[in-house]
């Protein structure tokens, strides 16, 4: 088989391939819109609320890397991170260990201790 021929085959083969992604990527980026359409769903939010408890529960890794970086970020406490994560706290303490994430206590500012304390003694 000639060369020219060879290489007109694959590149052929390769142009089909490469029109193939295209047209799925094509596809998955009108999903929303074609998922909504149809009434599978009423909203772009509940769609991707819907396709991202579905990745957590395909790949529970994710959980504990959500709840780390959420973690890490101070928009989430200790508790609910582990919640998160899918672990008890004290697991989740020896998983940010692991990762060599420092564990943070939110400081009690002194006037909410001297006013609980305040409270308690009047009961």
């Amino acid at each position: 088989m000639p060369l020219s021929k060879a290489l007109c085959g694959r590149s052929t083969a390769k142009n089909a391939k490469n029109k193939d992604l295209a047209s799925k990527d094509s596809v998955l980026s009108k999903l929303d819109e074609i998922l909504v359409g149809i009434g599978k769903y009423p909203g772009k939010k509940e769609l991707m609320e819907d396709a991202f408890r579905a990745l957590l529960r395909a790949k529970p890794e994710l959980k504990m890397d959500l709840a780390v970086e959420l973690y890490k970020k101070k928009e989430i406490s200790l508790s609910k991170a582990a919640e998160i994560s899918g672990l008890n706290v004290e697991d989740f303490k020896e998983l940010l260990r692991e990762r060599g994430i420092k564990i943070s206590i939110p400081a009690i500012p002194s006037e909410d201790i001297d006013k609980e304390v305040e409270r308690i003694l009047r009961q």
